[in-house]
C-alpha cells in the first residue's frame, strides 16, 4: 500500500495506527450472592483480572445474613479472588458491625488485600505531606 509514508505493508501500518498496548483490566463485584451459577459466571468474566474490586459485607460466622441479602462474606471474597487469579484485590462495602476482621478473613485465601479505607488513608496521608 502506498501512503505519504511511502510503500508500507499492512503489518507496518497497523503498528503505527493500532494501539497494541495492554490496558489494565478491572472487575467489580457487589450485591452478589455466593451461589454456584453466580460464581461460575463471574469467574468467566473476572479470571486473570488486574484489579478486582469485591464486596465483603459480612464475616463468615454471619454467612446467613450474607445469603439473605445477596452479599459476600470476607472469606468468600478471598476465595473468589484466589480462584479468579486477580493480581490486586480491593475489599469494599463493609457492614459497620465489624471494626476489624474482614481483611484477615479474606487473606486466608488471598494475601495481598487492601480495603477501601486503607487506600483512602494512604491517599490522605500523601495529601497532608
Amino acid at each position: 500500500m502506498t501512503t505519504n509514508l511511502g510503500v508500507k505493508t499492512l503489518g507496518e501500518l497497523s503498528e503505527k495506527l493500532i494501539l497494541n498496548k495492554k490496558f489494565p483490566s478491572y472487575a467489580y463485584l457487589t450485591d452478589f450472592g455466593y451461589r454456584p451459577q453466580n460464581v461460575i459466571t463471574a469467574l468467566e468474566l473476572a479470571r486473570g483480572v488486574d484489579k478486582l474490586f469485591i464486596e465483603s459485607n459480612f464475616l463468615d460466622h454471619d454467612r446467613h445474613n450474607a445469603e439473605e441479602t445477596q452479599h459476600l462474606t470476607a472469606l468468600q471474597a478471598g476465595m473468589f479472588a484466589e480462584e479468579a487469579g486477580a493480581k490486586e484485590v480491593r475489599l469494599f462495602h463493609f457492614s459497620q458491625r465489624y471494626l476489624e476482621g474482614r481483611k484477615c478473613e479474606a487473606e486466608i485465601f488471598y494475601r495481598e488485600m487492601e480495603t477501601g479505607r486503607e487506600i483512602m488513608r494512604k491517599q490522605l496521608q500523601g495529601v497532608q505531606k
